[in-house]
């Protein structure tokens, strides 16, 4: 027997055992496992040094995350909240830009005061606003509203100082969540001690957001309003055909509940954010209807949710409109209407802009009902029908 063959045979001949005695083999294996171990060890830090390290010196954003309230995960009912982050400054800013988008909808609110507002449109920019005017030194406050019908969603925000890094304050798991109004929340008192720490998704790009590209600056709430007080709606119908119309006055606190259904008249074209005055401080939602005719919910798409957060007696909508009528449907304790009105010139600053994602051959795919839309038509079906029993 030749050498070869008997070396097969030492191999092949004795089961895995000679295999693992080989020197050989042995020393091959070992290279390979460790050459896998090397790999492997790259790759990880690869993902979590080089990776976020890369990504957070190309984003725009500088390291802000996308933030939403902890435990709500598996949630689809409508939810609304405050998101809160705390900071200091030693000395008054000279330039003061936030960088902010949400999902599904954002109102921004500095020390208080209402800065600017938006609803999340796939592919759009984040929105910019200078706000060194807003801050102060010592305590500052940045709260956001945040507000969708479908219980998931996702705040992004980057703050940033003086062009000093040092002094930028984004969007991470140091924020607080605050599910109930207070006063104190905008006079930036301390918080309740139910508020706990924002949950972290993700550094973008993440999920259906993507990339985050940054707009223009929008000019801020208070250069753009005309006026302080509101203007409330001239009259209301209770009717379906709005037919019958009721004078209406600016609504009060003790003013009393209208209706399940109602429409609102100001007698002319008007732009604005929509106020919505409520007699109970807790609701469930309501779909809300606008136009320069009559709506018609039965067949005209709603233009937004109605989704308070607990505690808080008023709803402001996120987007400025122009209308002269209002058609709220599913809030009983529903008590008055009020616009805060804007210069007509920077309404297309505030409206946001289409979704840019088309269907096949350019068609947009039916819109389907979310969980809370179909749970405000059944209320407001139960409604109708034990009035109907009342009546007889």
């Amino acid at each position: 027997m030749h050498d070869a063959e008997k070396r097969e045979a030492g191999l092949f001949g004795r089961g895995p055992e000679a295999v693992r005695s080989n020197p050989i083999v042995s020393d091959q294996g070992k290279k390979v496992f460790l050459r896998c171990l090397v790999v492997a060890g790259v790759l990880m830090i690869a993902e979590r040094v080089v990776r976020p390290a890369v990504i957070g010196w190309l984003s725009p954003v500088h390291g802000a995350q996308w933030i939403w309230a902890p435990g709500l995960e598996r949630h689809t009912n409508a939810q609304a909240f405050y998101a809160i982050r705390d900071f200091d400054l030693t000395a008054a800013p000279k330039e003061a830009e936030i960088s902010i988008q949400a999902d599904a909808e954002y109102i921004l609110l500095v020390n208080g005061e209402r800065v600017g507002s938006n609803r999340y449109i796939a592919g759009a920019p984040l929105d910019r606003y200078e706000i060194s005017a807003y801050l102060r030194v010592g305590r500052n406050r940045l709260a956001v509203e945040l507000r969708t019908p479908r219980g998931i969603g996702g705040l992004l925000c980057d703050l940033e100082i003086d062009g000093d890094r040092a002094q930028r304050i984004v969007s991470d798991d140091r924020w607080m969540i605050q599910r109930r109004y207070q006063p104190r929340l905008r006079r930036g008192e301390p918080l309740l001690p139910t508020a706990h720490r924002a949950k972290a998704w993700a550094r973008p790009p993440t999920g259906r957001w993507g990339w985050p590209k940054i707009d223009a600056l929008r000019p801020d709430l208070k250069t753009v309003s005309l006026g302080k007080r509101p203007l409330p709606a001239r009259r209301s119908s209770t009717r379906e055909e709005s037919t019958e119309w009721t004078r209406r006055r600016r609504p009060r606190k003790n003013s009393s509940a209208i209706g399940a259904w109602v429409t609102f008249d100001w007698n002319r074209p008007i732009q604005g954010f929509i106020k919505l005055t409520l007699a109970e401080r807790d609701f469930a939602g309501a779909l809300l209807f606008v136009g320069l005719r009559p709506p018609d919910p039965f067949l005209d798409e709603p233009a937004n949710f109605v989704i308070s957060v607990p505690g808080r007696g008023t709803w402001i909508d996120s987007e400025p409109r122009r209308f002269r009528y209002v058609t709220v449907v599913g809030v009983e304790d529903l008590t008055g209407a009020e616009v805060l009105r804007i210069d007509a010139d920077h309404l297309p600053d505030f409206q946001a802009r289409e979704d840019p994602v088309e269907g096949v051959f350019g068609l947009r795919d039916p819109q389907l009902r979310t969980p809370m839309e179909n749970e405000i038509w059944r209320r407001v079906h139960r409604l109708a029908g034990e009035r109907r029993r009342e009546e007889v």
